[in-house]
């Protein structure tokens, strides 16, 4: 059962997180770590580990780099797991038994646990849930869902692959719901599997500062925008913009660079979509304070 997955991991600079989270893979599951230009050792650990290499010479993005995975494998169902999550013992054999007996089911995703203990349950999201309506699968243990969190997720790899895999104008946020609203929109059914658990630290896969932090508000903000604006949803760029330069000020009186930070990527990320601006022309190459990306 274990063969007829491959696991997908995308790292960017994650020497930290990446090797226990290969560890924590059943004894005989393929992986496959892409590489987005780390400068640590993220891809010495993984191939000591056993991984097969995919090594971008550039900061491609997760959704990018996770369809180089998905489209290297050759196996039936591909495991994203993000560098800081771990899966906990059986956890990848239930998915998989749970997939072979519902092929109607094209993405899973296991109980969640934070770095608190607390269990993550964002199993919606605006961009999917209209429309949305559960599914009784006659299993306790399945649940219906319109959203799978791109930490943890088995798929089913052909099917993904006729979908294109993730948005590539996508760098970085927002790929899985759009990704989600993709397979449900074709069909495809969504499912957490209760008893399947794993943990996700969240936020450690890369070292964080000032310019990561500017980084990923402004392509959380860009992304929001654009797969809002590709569903035909309503996009209040100009209202988010107004609302971040207006917490932007806030935040320099106060003389807190991380909230600056946040607050300087959020507004450009959300005028830099209003512009049409592509998010993988600016990648990670946002300059932390300097109130523009380049």
């Amino acid at each position: 059962m274990i063969t007829e997955v491959t696991t997908v991991f995308v790292t960017y600079n994650s020497a930290a997180v990446i090797g226990d989270a290969l560890k924590s893979l059943p004894v005989g599951t393929a992986a496959i770590v892409v590489d987005n230009a780390s400068t640590d050792n993220s891809i010495t650990l993984a191939k000591i580990s056993g991984a097969t290499v995919i090594n971008n010479t550039d900061n491609t993005g997760f959704g990018v780099g996770c369809n180089a995975g998905i489209f290297a494998a050759t196996t039936p169902y591909v495991l994203l797991l993000n560098p800081d999550a771990r899966l906990r013992p059986g956890a990848l054999e239930q998915l998989v038994a749970v997939a072979e007996r519902h092929p109607e089911i094209w993405m899973l995703v296991p109980t969640i646990y934070r770095a608190d203990s607390s269990r993550f349950d964002k199993w919606q999201s605006s961009i999917c849930d209209a429309g949305f309506k559960t599914v009784d699968h006659g299993d306790k243990n399945l649940r219906s869902i319109s959203f799978a969190s791109g930490a943890v997720i088995l798929l089913r790899r052909e099917k993904i692959a006729q979908l294109g895999g993730f948005d590539p104008r996508i760098f970085l946020f927002f790929e899985d719901d759009d990704l989600s609203r993709r397979v449900r929109d074709a069909g495809g059914r969504i499912v957490h599997v209760v008893n399947a658990e794993a943990d996700h630290a969240g936020g450690t896969s890369s070292p964080p500062s000032p310019q990561m932090t500017e980084m990923k508000h402004w392509h959380m903000a860009w992304s929001e925008s654009y797969v809002r604006r590709k569903h035909g949803m309503l996009v209040w760029g100009g209202w988010k913009a107004m609302e971040g330069m207006v917490k932007l000020l806030w935040a320099q009186l106060r003389g807190n660079a991380q909230e600056r930070a946040k607050q300087l990527g959020a507004v450009n990320g959300t005028l830099a979509a209003i512009r049409g601006v592509k998010a993988q022309d600016v990648r990670d190459k946002v300059s932390a304070g300097s109130g523009h990306v380049s």
